[in-house]
């Protein structure tokens, strides 16, 4: 049951940063654009490492940013 989760989050923190790619927002796809992802807990932790290292290191998503957020620290 846990490694089906694990596989879950890692395949939906990898299919939100190709979201900008595919789905238009707006009519319009947002591609290579300034985006800003806000990764909340460790459910989305990998999409930072994956911006950077499918995207950043080859020379896409330059401007994108990416946000990790943890609340409720003490229970972590």
């Amino acid at each position: 049951m846990e490694q089906d989760i694990l596989r879950r989050m890692a395949l939906f923190c990898k299919a939100a940063v190709e979201v900008p790619w595919h789905v238009p927002c707006g009519g319009v796809c947002y591609g290579d654009g300034n985006l800003v992802f806000i990764a909340n807990d460790w459910h989305t932790a990998l999409l930072p490492v994956y911006l950077k290292a499918y995207y950043r290191d080859n020379g896409l998503m330059k401007y994108t940013r990416s946000v990790l957020v943890i609340h409720n620290i003490a229970h972590q």
